[in-house]
């Protein structure tokens, strides 16, 4: 059986076709309580690394699927390219996020 075809429709709902949304980027990924860490920088910032997008409020995102969860809402499968400060390197991630952290994206 495809993935499609083994899902309750009430609880999964695919789209027709991904869509571009926007998403905030604070939901994407869980970070530390105490992050930035105190009194020094993350190694992962002194090699450079990708941009989070932290510093922006809504980031460009593909929606796939919604997913609802017995807490009473809707989780969406969104995809995400992180990039590189130079634009070497352009990584995709995929991440279920909260459905108030995604919107609709403004002209």
């Amino acid at each position: 059986m495809t993935e499609r075809a083994n899902h309750n429709p009430a609880m999964m709902r695919w789209l027709p076709c991904p869509r571009p949304v926007q998403v905030d980027p604070r939901a994407v990924l869980v970070l530390p309580r105490d992050w930035p860490p105190p009194n020094r920088r993350a190694l992962g910032v002194l090699a450079g690394g990708v941009d989070l997008g932290l510093d922006k409020e809504w980031i460009p995102a593909t929606l796939h699927r919604w997913l609802r969860v017995r807490l009473g809402f809707w989780l969406g499968e969104l995809e995400i390219e992180l990039v590189s400060p130079n634009n070497q390197l352009r990584v995709p991630i995929r991440q279920w996020v909260h459905q108030h952290a995604i919107r609709e994206p403004h002209p």
